[in-house]
């Protein structure tokens, strides 16, 4: 069994992890593939899920662990003493006590002969009685060695994961370590072998105490006798035997394990001969196989075979036999571990006859290295650091439960099932870190503390368990914490006593479950096979499955509601209002009623109320808490009033009673319309700039030269502006770009008169709440007389717009995109009065100017969905009244520019009334009308305005202006460029 002993350092060098959470693969260091059972049995996800052992106290009882080794430096491991009572040394061997340490190995020697008596050797070859084999071992082997079996074991479990040698499958675990086997002594060839052969009783319950004192809560037993057992009837018969003195350890060691609940794994043990094939192998000795003749230790046994890296049963293993439900298998062949050889100094003890009967130890030199070996004594200390994993893993389960998450989640191999080569299969990591693959026994779950390892839940006590779950065993949960399975499972029935226990995916229980305290959280499908029982402080969590589809809760027998509560959990994208949903079918009687339905995860704007429809327990969602109760603005409320004047269960209200109240506002700004009235106020707005044009043409005296009777002029105006919003509508903002053209003459009295056309297109933005699309045409006469300093003009214009509009309803539920096509219409007429005063090169003018806007809109329909909008036509009318003042300056008369340039400037003050907010009148298809306002408009103003005209001949002249009005939440400005010619 053994290999070659490589020079290995005891201190390993510095070592930095590259192992990451969540990537199995960089853990598969050097030092991982060193030892191919760490990967067979799926240790690397372990560690990737942030398991190694660390706090978790391991037992290995077995020939000694020597601690000094490099492999288990710098962690709290601890020699245990096994001791019969009263013996304090390990010296006397013939008819001595039993005394050990469990951290230094067993010493066995052979003592050498004085060299006289070496030819008396020969002498005895002749004579028969020592055989040359016998001399030549003994010549070999003369003097102390270690026995390293129990450094090997342990490291196997636990070897520091440092970048040197292969580490342990839980390197971060600390143990406690038994010898129980004593030192050996013998005289020469032939000689018989001193030994103390079994610890009492009373030293191994002492023993256990210790290891129960220390925390132990697995013990891996790698030894046991070499009788093979051919059947179940030489089992029993071994078994009956175990009450005698012989088997004493062995009951101690069970009594152990109940008193304590200690988990104890035992290396099914090792053929003499090799197999013929794995079914012919020998069953387990009586050690791994106590609990068939003690019922009670089987929920505390495990018994592991060796497999080897084909995954089949070694040549050289047992195989699981009657222990087949305790059983697993486990990489045993061709395994590299911890070792330790070296010099041993002792001294030989001599009785009173002078008969050698023990030594003492004086001194060693130990190697520490590593060897490979193979048997099942090393496939048990992988289960048994795969354990101590799960421990941290699973801290919340008891040892039992530990034993059973290993045993469900193994790999099958052999013949389907449990069967007697390999037991349950090869243990696999990967799969329990995800928890149970079976309820093999009814299983109290006391979720009082999170899951170990990498935090992948936030919360308190919590964890996920992800594996399909069947068995014959209930699940009973208690504690205050979250336990959720995510497979589908089929165990048999579940008792929530306490916590939440969440059941994600499709789940067939087969028996009763009774919800007697705590949350049943219901995420998936749930059938019982059996009745379905709630009390009064126990609440059964439910989301809705689609209306006229099967409940979530089905059962076949009876359903008892005795009190407690319905929490109704929301689904994405639903809109319950006016719709019964299934909550729980049973195929027997439905009795009782819940005491209250909790509906928070609802919207107040629903109320939901239980029905029964024969077996079928229902809900059904009605209105709750009004819309307009979270409305804040007018418009919010016109919207809000409109919605809960409804009486049907249209989709759109279906829609907004599923929002919360601090979602409510922004969907009513959207489904108000106000774009539609901002629109007319921003054509209001910008009207101006005909009226502007019109009255410049009329007072511009400088680009038209008094001997010219007749003009044509073009202007290219661009505008652009902004209505602030009051806090009940948005801000909007306009731009536009245009061509006008006119044509104007003076009548031999002096009376001016003149026609504008022109056309333009323009842009209104109401905030983020859509967008209008203009196209405009326009016509306008005017006329206006000088009586020396005193001008008095008018005008008229209409204008026809092709307004298009496009707007978004965003909310949760609801994506729409909305447009509509219809023609508004403005007419204003306009007059002012101004007096000239000139000064030389330089004069001014204060004006009076009044107007009246009207605007009309013609109704529309949008088109986009069910937030679409029917607009019945609008009016407005606006009056305008400004006053200001305008200045001139030629400064070809005043000698100090060129002679073809004039500059002007003016200043205005506007008072508006009338319509000064313009509104809409709107409403769903089949809803009731709401009155929505737009952007207002500002009572008062004040313009600015700057330009500059260029006579370019006697003739024809450039004028450029700019003008900025700004109000109180308002602004507008517009840049112009017109070419005159007079004629």
């Amino acid at each position: 069994m053994l290999g070659g002993l490589p020079n290995i350092p005891v201190e390993a060098a510095s070592y930095s992890e590259r192992g990451r959470l969540h990537d199995a693969a960089s853990w598969r260091s050097a030092e991982f593939q060193k030892s191919w059972g760490l990967s067979a049995i799926g240790a690397d996800y372990a560690y990737a899920r942030g398991l190694s052992g660390a706090g978790v106290q391991v037992g290995i009882y077995d020939s000694g662990t020597d601690l000094r080794h490099g492999e288990f430096a710098g962690k709290a491991h601890s020699g245990v003493r096994l001791a019969d009572p009263g013996c304090v040394s390990e010296t006397v061997l013939s008819g001595g006590c039993f005394f050990s340490e469990g951290d230094r190995s067993e010493v066995n020697l052979l003592d050498a002969l004085p060299p006289e008596a070496l030819p008396a050797l020969e002498e005895a070859i002749a004579n028969g009685d020592l055989t040359r084999e016998q001399v030549d071992d003994y010549l070999k082997n003369m003097g102390a060695r270690y026995s390293p079996h129990g450094t090997f074991v342990a490291a196997t479990v636990l070897a520091n994961r440092n970048g040197e040698g292969s580490h342990g499958v839980a390197y971060a675990a600390n143990t406690s370590v038994v010898r129980r086997f004593s030192n050996t002594y013998e005289a020469g060839p032939g000689a018989t072998i001193d030994r103390v052969t079994n610890a009492t009783p009373e030293a191994v319950e002492a023993a256990y105490a210790q290891l129960h004192k220390q925390n132990v809560r697995v013990v891996n037993h790698s030894w046991g006798t070499s009788s093979p057992l051919a059947d179940e009837a030489a089992l029993d018969v071994a078994l009956s035997q175990t009450h005698g003195r012989n088997y004493q350890e062995l009951n101690a060691i069970a009594d152990g394990a109940v008193r304590y609940g200690m988990l104890q794994v035992w290396a099914a043990g090792n053929t003499q001969k090799p197999n013929e094939t794995p079914q012919t192998a020998p069953f387990p000795e009586i050690h791994a196989s106590l609990p068939r003749a003690i019922a009670e230790l089987e929920r505390y046994w495990l018994s592991v075979v060796n497999v080897n890296q084909a995954l089949a049963l070694s040549e050289g293993s047992y195989r699981c036999g009657f222990t087949k439900n305790w059983c697993l298998a486990a990489p045993g062949t061709d395994i590299s571990s911890a070792w330790v050889t070296g010099s041993i100094d002792t001294q030989t003890h001599y009785d009173e006859d002078g008969e050698a009967d023990g030594f003492t130890v004086t001194g060693d030199n130990p190697e520490f290295g590593e060897l490979t070996a193979s048997g099942t004594s090393i496939a048990a200390p992988h289960v048994t650091g795969g354990l101590a994993l799960l421990m941290e893993r699973f801290p919340y389960l008891d040892n039992p439960q530990i034993r059973d998450v290993l045993l469900t989640t193994a790999t099958d191999l052999g013949e389907p099932g449990v069967d007697d080569v390999y037991g349950w299969g090869l243990m696999d990591l990967k799969k329990a870190i995800d928890g149970p693959g079976q309820l093999r026994v009814d299983t109290n779950v006391n979720m009082d503390r999170p899951a170990g390892g990498a935090k992948v839940w936030q919360g308190g006590a919590w964890d996920d368990w992800r594996n399909d779950i069947s068995g014959p065993g209930r699940l009973e949960k208690s504690g205050i914490g979250w336990l959720r399975l995510s497979g589908n499972n089929s165990f048999a029935g579940a008792t929530l006593k306490e916590g939440i226990l969440e059941l994600d995916g499709t789940n067939n229980l087969k028996g009763d479950v009774n919800l007697d305290g705590g949350i049943l959280r219901l995420n998936g499908s749930l059938a019982v096979e059996g009745d379905y029982t709630q009390v009064a402080g126990s609440t059964l969590m439910t989301g809705l499955v689609s209306q006229g589809g099967p409940a979530k809760l089905q059962v076949s027998n009876n359903a008892s509601i005795n009190g407690g509560t319905l929490y109704l959990s929301a689904q994405p994208n639903s809109f319950p209002l006016g719709q019964r949903y299934s909550i729980l079918q049973a195929k027997g009687a439905v009795s009782g009623d819940f005491s209250s339905i909790d509906s928070r995860e609802f919207s107040p704007f629903l109320s939901a109320f239980q029905v029964r429809q024969g077996n079928d327990l229902l809900v059904e969602f009605g209105r709750g808490r009004s819309l307009v109760s979270a409305a804040n603005t007018a418009n919010q409320r016109a919207v809000a009033n409109a919605a809960d004047r409804q009486t049907l269960p249209t989709p759109l209200l279906q829609r907004l009673t599923a929002l919360f109240p601090d979602q409510a506002p922004s969907a009513l700004d959207q489904l108000s319309g106000e774009l539609h009235a901002s629109t007319q106020a921003a054509l209001i707005e910008s009207s101006r700039a005909v009226r502007q044009v019109v009255l410049g043409r009329q007072g511009n005296r400088a680009a038209q030269p008094e001997a010219l009777n007749s003009g044509a002029w073009v202007q290219l105006p661009r505008q652009s502006g902004q209505l602030g919003g009051d806090g009940n509508t948005a801000r909007t903002s306009y731009t536009g770009t245009g061509l006008l053209v006119g044509f104007d003459h003076r009548l031999e009295q002096g009376t001016r008169l003149g026609v504008m056309a022109g056309s333009g297109s323009s842009e209104v933005k109401a905030g983020t709440r859509g967008k209008a699309s203009i196209d405009s045409y326009q016509l306008g006469l005017h006329a206006g007389h000088n009586w020396d300093a005193f001008g008095l003009y008018g005008g008229i214009a209409y204008a026809q717009h092709q307004v298009q509009t496009k707007r978004r309803v965003s909310f949760p539920g609801l994506e729409n995109r909305l447009s509509a096509s219809y023609a508004s219409r403005t007419v204003q007429t306009f007059a002012e009065a101004n007096y000239l005063f000139s000064h030389g090169f330089w004069d001014w003018q204060p004006y009076l100017q009044l107007a009246n806007v009207q605007q009309r809109s013609d109704g529309f329909t949008e088109r986009g969905g069910m937030a679409a909008l029917r607009g019945k036509s609008s009016k407005e009318s606006v009056n305008l009244t400004t006053g200001g003042v305008r200045l001139n300056m030629d400064l070809g008369k005043a000698q100090i520019g060129p002679s073809w340039l004039s500059l002007r400037g003016g200043l205005a003050y506007t008072h508006a009334s009338g319509d000064l907010q313009p509104s809409a009148q709107t409403a769903w298809d089949g809803g009731h009308v709401m009155g929505v306002s737009g952007a207002p408009l500002d009572r008062l103003s004040t313009r600015l305005e700057l330009g500059a005209t260029a006579r370019l001949t006697r003739d024809s002249a450039l004028d450029v202006g700019f003008s900025q009005q700004r109000g109180e939440r308002s602004r507008d400005q517009s840049l112009t460029a017109q070419y005159s010619l007079q004629f």
